[in-house]
């Protein structure tokens, strides 16, 4: 009994605590405990008081508790001492406790101990779940394999939980189906018969949940209709319980299932459905992690090829115009080798006279626009080549890092477009321009003029006779003769003008403002000469010009 200063019985203030208290002697023998200790350690009061901290303390903390006593003995102050050690309750459960123990004196004088003690289970716990989760996320980070994280995972439930049994579904996009991901507690023939399970309102708790898109709790499997067509799959292997949850990505899509079975029916707890919604988001993340890993290798897999096998030239370039990348195709269109173009400059392809298209290009580029050009490069070989250049900004972290190119070899189709534009703008015989032609260039010669407050000079000629050369001498002569004046005229006015092929035996003749000066002085508004030919046979032939200019 307990009594106060004046003798006067009372009882301990620590009867009333929400802890688990108890007194005890220097021997480890129990001299007194609260009712709050007796409920949670599950004995009576007689089978406690008087018996040995050994029947409540686990074998392997007794010897430190008994060092941590000794320790308060031998100590000058009373200061209390904390230690966290196990406690067994009648039934055999493990409960984690952190033990305050300080000296105290009876009504008699003796030496005792008080021992106040905090269930750190929760805490434990929490530890526990943390150090699992951490675990989880350091093998999604470093790359483990899909299968070995998901067994991970479901090990680690199951050893928080020691009597249930986990399993990780994973769905098929393809034909709505769930397919085995880990289940290493389960039945192999269980696991097996599940393994490809349709996705439906009334498919067990894994089908339904993944249907649902919602938690399923199944108490009791041989009685619930969500298990009436897969029961028989169930109960030969002793499960009885199953609680599924569907396992979601970032975007809301279902990736799966995680379910915990049991062997007995039952109803979860809260820390249950705190722990299957803690691993179902774990094992998203994880899957989650899988199928962008998986899309950014078939990403690289397709550019790779794009980039490899493309036939046209593909190549990157950094911000100075240097290669740091470039296909086989480049080398193929360039004639220099791989390693020689990532030694190079763009510019140093480039023909002088398209270079500054090719700067002016590349820097709208560099500010975000994608542009596209045609310029000539030059061959190892010192040939030309024509290539059509596409090109687009490298975005990196938001940033433009460089410059990405496409170059198709379009020298065939260039010259033969410049072939069919000759035979349209110039005259097959003489190779002077043409009527069409000669359209353009009066229109650029009259801008010209405009723009300069001057006046051009337009000549127009034909030559007297030339019928008769063509019905006397045959037309292979007035060809000759056609393409003699032809040369004769672009003699005399070179660089001054330009020369035009009307039809028969037209022809015109384009003066700047300086050519029209020298013309007045060498011929008159209208005037007339004659041309000389030499045929083959030796003989000559001569043939009147008439000039008139406006």
């Amino acid at each position: 009994m307990w009594k106060d200063q004046t003798q006067t019985p009372y009882i301990p203030l620590y009867f009333f605590m929400p802890a688990v208290q108890f007194i005890f002697d220097p021997d480890g023998y129990i001299v007194d405990i609260n009712d709050f200790a007796i409920s949670a350690l599950g004995y009576k009061r007689d089978e406690l008081i008087g018996a040995s901290l050994s029947i409540i303390v686990h074998q392997e903390d007794q010897l430190r508790l008994k060092q941590q006593v000794q320790l308060i003995l031998t100590h000058p102050t009373d200061t209390a001492h904390t230690l966290e050690l196990r406690m067994v309750t009648k039934s055999g459960d493990v409960l984690f406790m952190q033990m305050r123990i300080g000296k105290r004196q009876s009504d008699h004088g003796n030496m005792l101990f008080l021992a106040s003690c905090y269930n750190m289970a929760e805490e434990t716990y929490a530890k526990q779940l943390l150090a699992k989760q951490k675990h989880i996320l350091e093998l999604v980070a470093e790359y483990t394999p899909l299968e070995e994280i998901l067994t991970e995972l479901v090990q680690s439930v199951e050893e928080i939980r020691p009597y249930i049994a986990c399993s990780i579904l994973l769905a098929n996009e393809d034909d709505n189906r769930l397919c085995h991901g880990a289940a290493p507690s389960l039945p192999h023939a269980y696991v097996d018969a599940i393994n490809g399970l349709e996705i439906g309102p009334c498919a067990g708790s894994c089908g339904t949940a993944a249907y649902r898109k919602e938690l399923v709790i199944v108490n009791d499997i041989e009685h619930d209709p969500l298990w009436e067509n897969y029961r028989h799959l169930a109960l030969p292997h002793g499960l009885r319980a199953c609680w599924s949850i569907p396992i979601f990505s970032s975007n809301g899509n279902v990736l799966g299932t995680f379910a915990i079975y049991h062997d007995q029916p039952c109803e979860p707890q809260d820390e249950d459905i705190d722990l299957i919604y803690t691993f179902s988001s774990l094992a998203g993340i994880a899957i989650e992690h899988e199928k962008m890993k998986q899309a950014l290798q078939e990403n690289r897999q397709i550019y790779e090829s794009l980039f490899h096998y493309n036939p046209d030239a593909v190549f990157s370039l950094y911000l100075d115009g240097s290669f740091f990348a470039a296909n086989e195709a480049c080398s193929v269109i360039s004639g220099y080798s791989r390693d020689t173009l990532l030694a190079m400059k763009i510019y140093d392809l480039i023909v002088e006279e398209d270079v500054p298209k090719a700067i002016k290009a590349f820097r709208d580029t560099v500010k975000g626009h994608s542009c596209h050009i045609e310029l000539r490069i030059r061959h190892q070989s010192g040939s030309r080549r024509y290539v059509s250049v596409t090109s687009i900004p490298i975005f990196v972290n938001k940033k433009i890092i460089g410059v990405s190119c496409i170059a198709k070899d379009v020298t065939e189709r260039t010259e033969q477009n410049e072939q069919i534009r000759y035979m349209a703008y110039y005259d097959s015989l003489t190779g002077l321009p043409n009527r069409r032609r000669l359209q353009e260039l009066v229109g650029d010669v009259l801008l010209k003029a405009k723009e300069r407050k001057n006046l051009g000079a337009i000549l127009y000629m034909d030559l007297d006779g030339f019928k008769y050369i063509n019905d006397s001498l045959g037309h292979r002569t007035g060809d000759q003769v056609l393409k003699k004046v032809a040369e004769r005229l672009q003699e005399k006015v070179n660089h001054r003008g330009t020369v035009a092929y009307m039809s028969g035996d037209e022809f015109i003749i384009l003066l700047s403002p300086i050519a029209r000066k020298v013309l007045s002085k060498v011929y008159p508004p209208h005037s007339r000469f004659s041309l000389e030919f030499q045929r083959l046979n030796e003989k000559k032939l001569a043939t009147p010009v008439v000039f008139g200019h406006h």
